[in-house]
C-alpha cells in the first residue's frame, strides 16, 4: 500500500484520506522544524540561522534528484514562519543549497533543514522524514510522527532510523 500527497493537501494512504488545510500543514510542518531543533540542532545554544529547502523530498527521506521533490507554496512557506515566532530564530527559505552562506553553517551560526511531504497513516496520525544540517560535517533526521492532540499537532516519537554524524 503507497501512500500519495496531491499539492499537499489531499492527504492519502489506502483507502483513508485527510484534507489537510494549509494552517494545519504549516502546524504540522512547525511541530517537526522545532523538534528536529530540539533534537539534532544544538538547543538554545545552537544556530540563530535556520535554512530551511523550499523543495520537499518526496522520496523515503533520502534527498533525491530533482524530479523526486515538490516546491512547498510561498503561501505554505508564510505560515510555516508564522508558526515558528516563539522560537527567537531567523528563518529563511532557500531554492538550493547554495543560497546557504557557507561561512556561517561552518562558524556555527546556521544550519540547513531538509523537510519530506507529509504523509497519512492508518491512525490519521502523520509521519514527516526531517533532516538538519551543519555544513559538511554533521547533522541528523529521522521521521517524525505527528498527532493532533487537544487541537495541537504536537510531535509524539519518531520511527524508523535515525541518523546522526
Amino acid at each position: 500500500m503507497s501512500c500519495l500527497a496531491l499539492s499537499l493537501t489531499l492527504i492519502s494512504c489506502g483507502k483513508n484520506s485527510l484534507v489537510l488545510k494549509l494552517d494545519d500543514q504549516a502546524r504540522i510542518y512547525a511541530a517537526v522544524i522545532k523538534r528536529l531543533y530540539q533534537d539534532f540542532g544544538g538547543g538554545q545554544r545552537g544556530p540563530q540561522t535556520v535554512y530551511i529547502m523550499k523543495s520537499a523530498v518526496v522520496s523515503g527521506g533520502v534527498p533525491q534528484v530533482e524530479a523526486n521533490t515538490m516546491v512547498l507554496t510561498e503561501s505554505l512557506q508564510q505560515a510555516v514562519i508564522s508558526e515558528l515566532t516563539d522560537t527567537k530564530r531567523i528563518y529563511v527559505w532557500v531554492s538550493q543549497a547554495s543560497e546557504i552562506p557557507i561561512d556561517d553553517v561552518f562558524a556555527g551560526g546556521s544550519c540547513k533543514v531538509i523537510l519530506e511531504n507529509i504523509h497519512l497513516q492508518k491512525d490519521n496520525s502523520v509521519q514527516v522524514t526531517a533532516s538538519l544540517y551543519y555544513g559538511g560535517t554533521g547533522g541528523g533526521g529521522t521521521t517524525f510522527i505527528v498527532e493532533m492532540i487537544n487541537d495541537t499537532w504536537t510531535v509524539t516519537g519518531t520511527t524508523g532510523s535515525i541518523w546522526m554524524s
